[in-house]
């Protein structure tokens, strides 16, 4: 078997020039490949993590309350229910309020108040101090993105003084931390204390908003009723709620796939070309080699190890091609993740393994469609040929 495979390199390397351009469309095979998987992959973290600081995680639904001084209290019974109704599954139900443009310190930012775990939903980078707990005594906690910290120029532990122009009210907040939030435009969360008085005043003003999230793979249509079905009961109206679903999920799947089906279709037409290739050259050179092939059957060698030698070759230069291109591949991984990234942290991506035994597979296997017809042929040359010389 060795002294096959020794006469296979052989075969490779005196037809040098032809072995490396049919191994280079097998290399772009194979790369396209892995680059299908890797850059899949960090396409669609770098795609989907903004949309998820923004959006929410998949399954995520708002539920819009109506306006009135009681609303608050109501959506926050509305939150226990359903965190009730759904402790089967994993997930999280919080109460928001977007109280709108506030001004902090100097400047002036959006706040969003908010009871329950928003980071359960929206999973916010810290970047520095901590995420906002319940409020304590009259100092406020607060947390800010990364653009307010830039803009108002500030940081953790710092104190500012904010004023909610809806409600003429003033209170001290302390910043306890600086968050990554998706947003470029200032933005600032401090827990919901239904105990304030300019919160009470905020219910005349603003409307609540529920944020439902489920990680399970739950029927949408069904949450979307369990959802209209709790709202109904807790503030005891016939009308139905405003109801959206926030993730954008289903549409970058969508999109990815089409991405992953042009990578697929450039790596099966550069995979066909590489195993044309191995025909072309497998028939082109049988008949200059018919009389080595006849010479080699009358020293004994059998149709089984002539057949063997062809194929050989053909395995050897797809073997080349696949390391070299995996070689490429897991040199560029990491900067062709930085750029697909643009700035967005990929926390979760490495080379896959995978792919790389998927492109040596393929490539192998295109290889061997193309050399089968020429070993075939190769083993039905006559020894009687050799006797013509």
């Amino acid at each position: 078997m060795l002294r096959i495979m020794f006469i296979s390199w052989q075969g490779v390397r005196s037809r040098l020039g032809r072995s490396i351009l049919t191994a280079l469309s097998l290399f772009v095979g194979v790369l396209a490949i892995v680059v299908i998987q890797a850059g899949a992959g960090a396409a669609r973290d770098a795609v989907v993590s903004n949309a998820v600081l923004t959006s929410g995680r998949a399954i995520t639904m708002s539920l819009n309350t109506d306006v009135d001084r009681q609303s608050f209290a109501k959506a926050d019974r509305l939150r226990v229910l359903l965190d009730g109704a759904l402790a089967p599954f994993e997930g999280a139900t919080v109460l928001i309020v977007d109280s709108g443009n506030t001004a902090i310190t100097d400047g002036a930012a959006e706040l969003t108040l908010v009871k329950g775990n928003l980071r359960a939903v929206r999973p916010f980078p810290l970047h520095s101090g901590s995420w906002i707990g319940p409020s304590a005594g009259i100092i406020l906690p607060l947390a800010i993105n990364e653009a307010a910290s830039s803009k108002l120029g500030l940081s953790v532990n710092s104190t500012a003084t904010i004023k909610l122009g809806q409600v003429n009210e003033k209170a001290t907040a302390r910043i306890v931390g600086v968050v990554d939030d998706g947003f470029k435009e200032p933005n600032a969360y401090a827990p919901l204390d239904l105990t304030q008085p300019w919160v009470r005043q905020l219910a005349y003003l603003k409307s609540a908003r529920l944020l439902v999230h489920v990680d399970s793979a739950v029927n949408v249509n069904g949450l979307s009723s369990l959802l209209r079905t709790e709202y109904a009961r807790v503030f005891d109206t016939a009308t139905t709620p405003d109801i959206n679903r926030l993730d954008n999920q289903e549409s970058f799947d969508k999109t990815l796939t089409v991405i992953a089906l042009i990578f697929s279709v450039v790596a099966g037409l550069s995979l066909l070309v590489g195993s044309l290739g191995i025909l072309n050259i497998g028939l082109a050179t049988l008949r200059e080699r018919s009389d080595e092939l006849s010479l080699r059957r009358s020293f004994g060698a059998t149709k089984l190890q002539v057949a063997a030698i062809m194929v050989l070759e053909g395995q050897i230069v797809a073997l080349a091609a696949a390391g070299i291109a995996l070689c490429v591949g897991l040199v560029s991984f990491p900067l062709v993740a930085s750029l697909l990234s643009q700035g967005i942290d990929i926390t979760h991506q490495s080379f896959p393994i995978p792919a790389a035994v998927v492109g040596i597979a393929a490539s192998c296997t295109a290889a061997f469609a193309g050399s089968v017809t020429p070993a075939i042929r190769a083993a039905r040359v006559p020894i009687a040929s050799i006797m013509r010389l």
